[in-house]
């Protein structure tokens, strides 16, 4: 993968200084093949391939940058890259952790048809809501925090 081929906006996003980098950008603007660069450069600035996370939003994003990143590196195969996308990885932390979320150690993942008709409903009161996001944000802040993946 060639990062010239990047605009200068773009190419600056993938080989930034910093351990953490946000891309936001519209449909077909390149965000993709920015984020496969930045992974890309990172391993061939010294970086283990198995401390770089790499999310994105769709499927099809996700298995177009593993692609890009297998071949650019040479890989044989992209199986231990860690790409995922938001809603996958998260999941995948709550399967691991449920207890840091409140959640049952078998919780339901609900598909389209479920989330549209609930089968109870159930009133929490709002303040009962915002603490538990509040705790659940610093369980999980605290868990990604980048000093734990230093």
């Amino acid at each position: 993968m060639k990062l010239n081929t990047l605009d200068p906006g773009l190419q600056s996003a993938a080989t930034g200084t910093g351990r953490i980098q946000l891309v936001l950008a519209g449909p077909g603007a390149g965000k993709t093949a920015t984020l496969a660069g930045r992974f890309v450069h990172l391993v061939r600035h010294g970086v283990d391939r198995r401390r770089i996370l790499a999310l994105t939003f769709t499927k099809k994003a996700t298995d177009e940058m593993k692609s890009r990143i297998a071949a650019a590196l040479d890989l044989p195969s992209a199986t231990d890259l860690s790409v995922a996308t938001f809603h996958g990885f998260a999941f995948r932390r709550l399967r691991r952790s449920p207890e840091l979320a409140g959640l049952s150690e078998r919780f339901p993942l609900w598909d389209t048809p479920q989330q549209a008709r609930p089968r109870t409903t159930r009133y929490v009161p709002r303040s009962s809501r915002a603490m538990r996001s509040q705790q659940l944000h610093r369980r999980m802040s605290a868990r990604l925090a980048p000093s734990r993946h230093a």
